[in-house]
C-alpha cells in the first residue's frame, strides 16, 4: 500500500496496460481544487475543433517549470498547498497523467446566489472524457451552500453542474464519460450524471464519489438516478463524517484505509492505495456509525425553517467577523473562533438563543456519549428568516 501522492509519483503504467481506476479518479478529483484561471481554456471558449492546440498536463508542467506560467494562483483555493503542489508536479511529470488534456475550466463563485462551483474536464488520447467537480474550497460561500443541501431540493452548484455536464457531453458525443469528485464534488458528480440525457447516460462508464454528502430522500426515486445508480462507485474512509451526512445513496460503498485520525480522514491525501484501487477496510468504525446516526437524527428532527434559519444566521455571524475564508490550517483560526463566540454574545437575545441551542445540539451529536434522542430546538426568530438564494427560485411557502 502507498499514499495517494506516492501513487501519483510512482504508478507509471500506461493507460492501456492499466486503465484509469479509482485511485486515478481520486487524483483527478483532487486536481479539481486547483485554480486553472489563465492556464486552461474556460467553458466559454470551448471549441473542440481547436483541441489539438490545447496543452496537455505535461506541457503545462513544462511551461511552468520554465517560469512561463504563474503558479501562485494555482494553489490559492487549496487547504493543503504543499501537498497539492507536490501532486501537480507528480502528474505533470508522470506519463500516466501527462498526456491528458485539461479543458473547459469553470469557476463560479456567487455569494448572493449561494453558489461555489468549479469543475474541469480531462480528455485522454483514447477518447475518454473525465469531468472532475471541485468540493468545498476555502470560501465561506461554499460552506453556506453545503448547509443548504439539508433543505433545498437543488442547490445552485447542482444546477450549474447539470448544465456543465450536458454541455461537455454534447461537445464530445462519441467520448466515453467518467464523472468524479471529492466531498461536495462527488455529490455534484452524481447529480450531474443523473441529469444527463438518456443517450449520454448510456455512454457514462462510472461515477466516482469520494466521501461525499448525500441528498434529500426523494432524489433517489428520480428516473435519472435510477438509470445510473449501477455505475456509481462510492468511497468513504473508516471514520467518515461528511460521507454520512443527509441520506447517502442506498447502493453499497467501499470503506477505505486512511492513516489520519478522525475528521482529518476526509483529506484525500491521507487515503491509502493498493494497485490502482483504494485500499479496502472491512467497515466503518463503530465511532463513525454512532456519530453519523446521532447527527442524522438531530438534523432530521429540525424543520426546514430551522435549517434555513440556522444556515443564514451562522453565515451572517461569520461574515460579520470577516471569516470569509475558512481553514483550520490558518494561524488565525483560533482568533476567528473567539470572534465568532464574541459575535454570538453580541447578537440579539432571540438570535443568540436559537443559534446557540442549534449549534450546541449539533456539536453534542458529534461527541460521545452520543444522544439517543435529538434535542428539541426553539422556533427561529423572525430576524433569522433566511433570504432565498436567487438561483434556487423557491418561495418561502415551498418549505
Amino acid at each position: 500500500m502507498q499514499t495517494l501522492l506516492k501513487y501519483a509519483q510512482t504508478e507509471q503504467s500506461s493507460r492501456r496496460q492499466r486503465p484509469l481506476a479509482a485511485a486515478d479518479a481520486l487524483v483527478l478529483s483532487q486536481l479539481a481544487y486547483l485554480d486553472y484561471t489563465g492556464l486552461v481554456a474556460p467553458t466559454q471558449a470551448l471549441t473542440p475543433d481547436e483541441l489539438p492546440d490545447w496543452p496537455e498536463l505535461g506541457q503545462l508542467g513544462a511551461r511552468q517549470a520554465h517560469n512561463r506560467l504563474p503558479s501562485q494562483r494555482l494553489f490559492e483555493h487549496t487547504i493543503d498547498a504543499a501537498d497539492n503542489r507536490r501532486l501537480w508536479l507528480a502528474v505533470t511529470r508522470n506519463p500516466r497523467f501527462a498526456s491528458l488534456k485539461p479543458l473547459a475550466y469553470s469557476y463560479n463563485l456567487d455569494p448572493d446566489a449561494w453558489r461555489q462551483f468549479a469543475a474541469l474536464g480531462f480528455l485522454s488520447p483514447e477518447g475518454d472524457l473525465w469531468l472532475a467537480f471541485r468540493g468545498t474550497d476555502l470560501d465561506l460561500t461554499g460552506w453556506r451552500e453545503d448547509f443548504a443541501l439539508s433543505f433545498l431540493p437543488e442547490i445552485p452548484s447542482q444546477t450549474t453542474a447539470r448544465d456543465y455536464a450536458r454541455q461537455l457531453a454534447g461537445c464530445w458525443p462519441q467520448a466515453r464519460l467518467y464523472f468524479c469528485g471529492h466531498s461536495k464534488g462527488g455529490n455534484l458528480a452524481i447529480f450531474a450524471a443523473a441529469a444527463l440525457d438518456p443517450a449520454d447516460q448510456e455512454r457514462l462508464q462510472a461515477v466516482y464519489a469520494f466521501d461525499s454528502p448525500g441528498f434529500l430522500p426523494e432524489f433517489f426515486q428520480t428516473p435519472g438516478y435510477l438509470a445510473i445508480r449501477h455505475k456509481l462507485r462510492r468511497y468513504v474512509p473508516q471514520l467518515s463524517l461528511v460521507g454520512q451526512l443527509l441520506q447517502p445513496p442506498p447502493e453499497p460503498c467501499q470503506v477505505v484505509l486512511s492513516y489520519a485520525l478522525d475528521g482529518i480522514q476526509h483529506n484525500a491525501f491521507s487515503w491509502l492505495v493498493s494497485g490502482t484501487e483504494l485500499a479496502r477496510a472491512n467497515e466503518l468504525s463503530p465511532l463513525a456509525k454512532r456519530r453519523s446516526q446521532a447527527l442524522s437524527r438531530q438534523i432530521a428532527a429540525m424543520t426546514t425553517e430551522q435549517r434555513r434559519a440556522f444556515t443564514d444566521g451562522l453565515y451572517d455571524l461569520l461574515a460579520a467577523v470577516e471569516a470569509a475564508r475558512l481553514t483550520v490550517l490558518d494561524d488565525s483560526w483560533t482568533k476567528r473562533l473567539r470572534q465568532v463566540v464574541s459575535g454570538l454574545r453580541q447578537a440579539d437575545p432571540a438570535q443568540r438563543a436559537f443559534l446557540r441551542s442549534t449549534l450546541f445540539a449539533l456539536l453534542r451529536a458529534l461527541n460521545p456519549p452520543f444522544p439517543v434522542r435529538p434535542q428539541p430546538l426553539p422556533d427561529p426568530p423572525a430576524s433569522l428568516r433566511p433570504a432565498q438564494p436567487e438561483a434556487a427560485g423557491l418561495n418561502p411557502e415551498d418549505a
